[in-house]
């Protein structure tokens, strides 16, 4: 019985529409793993990612995994970047650009993050609904953010 279960599971977590990891214990090699072995041609439809200052948390790879689940069709997006620093974050750039600009996106919540507009040209959410915003320092005209999110 228990490789039958073995073999039905394996297949299975490989099509999981919700992803959410939190930088502990062999992160980056689960999280690339996930993210590399997936089935490429489902949607991700939920990512969630706290990352804490840690050596398994990688500003590269954060990039990376990010703009994977934004090119699937990301709707959901929670970031929780409280426990790092501000160099760590300034390294998003890449991922910030790619994110707000994801026309799929229903649900953003972002917490501890610099954005800065020279960075983050353009915003545009024609399907945002929901915004969540906690400990933001905006760099730039808030507005522009304001104005890309018509619901």
């Amino acid at each position: 019985m228990e490789g039958l279960h073995k073999k039905i599971w394996n297949p299975l977590w490989l099509s999981v529409l919700t992803l959410d990891f939190h930088d502990q214990n062999s992160f980056q090699h689960f999280v690339h793993s996930a993210m590399l072995t997936r089935d490429t041609t489902l949607p991700i439809q939920s990512f969630r990612l706290k990352c804490d200052v840690s050596p398994e948390c990688d500003p590269h790879d954060i990039n990376r995994f990010i703009r994977v689940a934004v090119q699937q069709g990301l709707e959901s997006l929670v970031l929780d970047l409280s426990n790092t620093y501000c160099n760590f974050q300034i390294r998003l750039g890449p991922t910030l650009e790619s994110v707000f600009s994801c026309r799929n996106l229903v649900v953003l919540k972002l917490k501890a993050l610099l954005i800065r507009d020279n960075v983050v040209p353009k915003f545009h959410f024609p399907l945002l609904k929901t915004v969540h915003l906690a400990s933001i320092v905006f760099f730039g005209d808030f507005n522009k953010l304001i104005e890309g999110c018509p619901f």
